[in-house]
């Protein structure tokens, strides 16, 4: 038994926690559920659990969070190469873009980070080219 928060989770629910947590692990609920020894409706039932999917999500965060240089780099990458879905989740990352509306003297900090890309008021991003 592991015990977090108050709670006591077995070897395999942790097990399962991560498999969860894991956004490489495409399996369906009969192959994990046959990996870890157990009928698909326990994996069913452990999600019931909304303290069960809290430390799943624990789980995630802490990967992901090692991982916040390397994703953040790529998102980068991909804006400065005029990726329009990646330019707008960078500045709403660094809170320069509000919704509904824009604060372009806030969002234009970042156009040297985008490549180049500016927002528009409407929420567009647009590539900048030179003349």
């Amino acid at each position: 038994m592991i015990t977090q928060n108050d709670t006591k989770w077995t070897s395999r629910q942790v097990k399962y926690m991560q498999i969860l947590a894991d956004p490489d692990d495409h399996r369906i609920d009969e192959e994990i559920a046959k990996s870890l020894g157990v009928a698909r409706k326990t994996l069913y039932l452990w999600r019931q659990n909304p303290k069960f999917l809290d430390a799943s999500y624990d789980i995630l965060l802490k990967e992901v969070g090692g991982k916040l240089n390397e994703i953040f780099s790529g998102l980068i990458r991909k804006a400065k190469s005029g990726d329009p879905q990646a330019t707008r989740l960078i500045l709403e990352t660094l809170q320069k873009l509000k919704q509904p509306g824009v604060n372009i003297e806030k969002a234009i900090i970042v156009q040297p980070i985008l490549g180049g890309q500016s927002v528009q008021p409407d929420n567009s991003v647009t590539q900048n080219t030179a003349t």
